[in-house]
């Protein structure tokens, strides 16, 4: 700490402009898709996506508010820029970016944009298995009333005989 103050504004940015150093050490706001997460004693892990690139963001102290979150939520992050510095060029004079993550500060550095959409594959496998079961079970239900359909007219067409022949008695 070298002071007191205000905090500083986040920059916003996109994920094609934190592949440039300049953001380095710099407090950046920046929305992607939550892909996955994973937690770690009192650290959480989160990879995230947006344009095609993957990156982390890590956040410490760890929260169950964010565990809860779904994949494919649409997150707003603000945090610092952590660049990983890859090879040099020499050409152009300057180091080229291989990889960036995010540090977040708190839970409160998060918001959700978009939450995950409802319908995910596993909802609809369980929607569909549902639905099979239930179509099975009515095929069921119709082949076991056709049936008891068959033996009734098969007791009714002998009682009308009997009849038949009790009234030619008669």
């Amino acid at each position: 700490r070298v002071g007191s103050g205000s905090l500083p504004d986040p920059i916003t940015v996109t994920v094609d402009q934190l592949q440039d150093s300049q953001y380095e050490k710099r407090l950046v706001r920046v929305e992607a898709q939550l892909v996955e997460q994973s937690r770690r004693k009192d650290e959480q892990l989160l990879v995230m996506k947006a344009g095609g690139v993957l990156f982390h963001a890590r956040l410490s102290p760890a929260s169950d508010w964010v565990a809860s979150l779904g994949n494919d939520s649409v997150l707003s992050l603000t945090g610092i820029c952590r660049i990983q510095m890859g090879e040099h060029r020499p050409v152009i004079g300057d180091w080229r970016v291989s990889a960036f993550e995010l540090l977040l500060p708190a839970a409160d550095d998060i918001r959700v944009v978009k939450p995950p959409r409802w319908w995910t594959s596993q909802r609809v496998g369980w929607l569909l298995a549902v639905v099979t079961s239930l179509f099975a079970g009515a095929m069921c239900w119709i082949a076991l009333l056709r049936h008891r359909v068959l033996l009734q007219t098969a007791i009714i067409a002998d009682r009308l005989q009997a009849e038949a022949a009790l009234n030619e008695r008669a």
